[in-house]
């Protein structure tokens, strides 16, 4: 989701590093830029499966 919000600001010129809001099923996430350059994700978080794995 990150990457994808990073190529559209890329995409349509928008260099000022302000955050993006992107509307998601299950809610909206808010994709932001640090002075670093690093890309945060924010937003609301659900634990949709749960198991174990045996190797």
């Amino acid at each position: 989701m990150a990457a994808v919000a990073v190529a559209a600001a890329h995409r349509a010129g928008d260099d000022s590093r302000r955050p993006w809001s992107v509307d998601v099923p299950g809610g909206s996430l808010v994709v932001g830029w640090t002075a670093e350059g690093e890309v945060t994700l924010t937003g609301p978080a659900q634990l949709v499966a749960d198991g174990t794995m045996l190797i």
